[in-house]
């Protein structure tokens, strides 16, 4: 019996980058935090993502570029 071969799945690359950039548990942490539309500081989002502040402001810089891409296409 001849085996089926299945080709590739194509991946849009804005998906592509969008998963790329929620990837990280941390990012995702972050996230869930800010879900409720509260505004939070630094400081908070990072004890609640377990990082320090200096990681987290890098995370959000990383959200927050994906968000400003996003609304410019």
């Amino acid at each position: 019996m001849a085996r089926r071969v299945h080709p590739a799945p194509r991946l849009d690359p804005d998906i592509a980058r969008l998963a790329g950039a929620l990837a990280d548990p941390s990012r995702i942490a972050m996230l869930d935090a800010l879900l409720d539309g509260s505004a939070l500081a630094i400081g908070a989002l990072a004890r609640r993502a377990g990082i320090t502040a200096a990681t987290a402001s890098g995370h959000l810089r990383r959200l927050v570029d994906e968000r400003d891409r996003k609304s410019v296409v």
